[in-house]
């Protein structure tokens, strides 16, 4: 489940908190483990997904930027 969209993110305007992630490029990804990975294999690629939203399925694509160049440090710091 989306918990929390980054601002300025790749995601921002296609996710939204709350959002439930059933598949990753075609593939079930209901896992955050089964998530990172596919999105670990795909930086730089887009990548679809379908979610469940208010219980209407959205698909939306999305190009993964690698994770450290949009957090910033103080907040990978923090962590």
């Amino acid at each position: 489940m989306v918990q929390k969209v980054l601002p300025k993110g790749p995601g921002e305007h296609l996710f939204e908190p709350g959002d439930v992630v059933i598949r990753v490029n075609g593939k079930l990804a209901q896992t955050f483990v089964e998530q990172e990975s596919i999105l670990d294999d795909s930086v730089g690629q887009p990548v679809t997904f379908e979610l469940e939203r208010g219980g209407k399925v959205v698909v939306v694509t999305v190009k993964v930027q690698d994770l450290h160049s949009i957090i910033p440090n103080e907040v990978r710091m923090i962590e």
